[in-house]
């Protein structure tokens, strides 16, 4: 799907359509893509309010729309954010990637990265998506998610990561950046009331990370970033404090290499803060 399709699907949405009518003054400033080699592919579109320098990202991916509340703009003091005019996009995404491709070939010619996340959209990632979207009660259905998440984990690492992984060679490093994994099954299913050893062993065997990062933030906060937009069933204010307590729990229960990153900073913050250990690994 490219650009102006993309922005269509996401005019046509009602929760869209809500936050635009309560955000007079902003304007559409920036599309990002992020295509997937298994799933199918991620837009995220950009709107700045000028009245305070923050943007709102509407991010579409797996037939579903979602947002990310006012956050802070990561750019120079002195930049000005320019309004983005659809109908004067010329190039295509395959164009664009075309020389996007050619630039890295010739600047950086043995690092590819891979951006993907859990649940996919997959066989059974869908049906996780089915259930998180459908049923209300956080405590339900534990064990079927849990049993859920490890085999799209298992086809997940089979078909997407590991392939990916091997092609790596001595001219040619390859990265994958996962959102999720393992680390939030523990979380998650563990504040459903299972047993936090045995979910630490049925994910034992799965591939760990060189890093990992955590991104902490105050649970009334993380709920204010996503008020927009219709609530999944895990996204409740005293089952949401349950799982970041699980989440600040695993450095002491795993043997990975995790680092907690406070997320209740400003977006250049937290992006520093995450440089600084993905360097130490580089």
């Amino acid at each position: 799907m490219d650009v102006k399709p993309a922005l269509e699907k996401l005019e046509d949405n009602k929760d869209f359509k809500k936050w635009q009518h309560k955000s007079k003054g902003t304007y559409f400033s920036y599309a990002f893509k992020i295509p997937q080699e298994m799933q199918e592919d991620e837009w995220q579109f950009g709107f700045y309010n000028p009245k305070n320098d923050k943007i709102t990202t509407f991010v579409i991916a797996g037939g579903n729309v979602n947002v990310r509340h006012e956050e802070d703009v990561f750019k120079r003091e002195e930049t000005k954010i320019n309004k983005v005019d659809i109908e004067k996009i010329k190039l295509s995404f395959d164009s664009v990637m075309q020389k996007a491709n050619e630039f890295q070939q010739k600047n950086f010619p043995k690092d590819r990265i891979l951006t993907t996340r859990e649940p996919t959209n997959g066989k059974y990632g869908n049906q996780i998506r089915e259930m998180l979207r459908d049923e209300k009660d956080p405590q339900s259905s534990s064990n079927k998610l849990m049993e859920l998440f490890v085999k799209d984990r298992e086809e997940h690492l089979k078909n997407t990561i590991d392939p990916f992984l091997k092609n790596s060679n001595e001219n040619e490093l390859n990265i994958v950046l996962c959102d999720r994994y393992y680390y939030s099954t523990i979380a998650f299913q563990g504040a459903q009331g299972l047993d936090v050893n045995e979910l630490i062993s049925k994910n034992k065997n799965f591939r760990k990370p060189d890093i990992t990062f955590i991104l902490d933030v105050d649970p009334e906060l993380a709920l204010k970033r996503i008020e927009y937009r219709e609530k999944e069933k895990f996204e409740k204010l005293e089952f949401m404090k349950k799982i970041r307590a699980n989440f600040l729990k695993l450095p002491s229960l795993l043997k990975d290499n995790i680092k907690i990153i406070n997320s209740n900073k400003t977006l250049n913050e937290v992006f520093e803060d995450i440089k600084k250990e993905a360097d130490k690994v580089m």
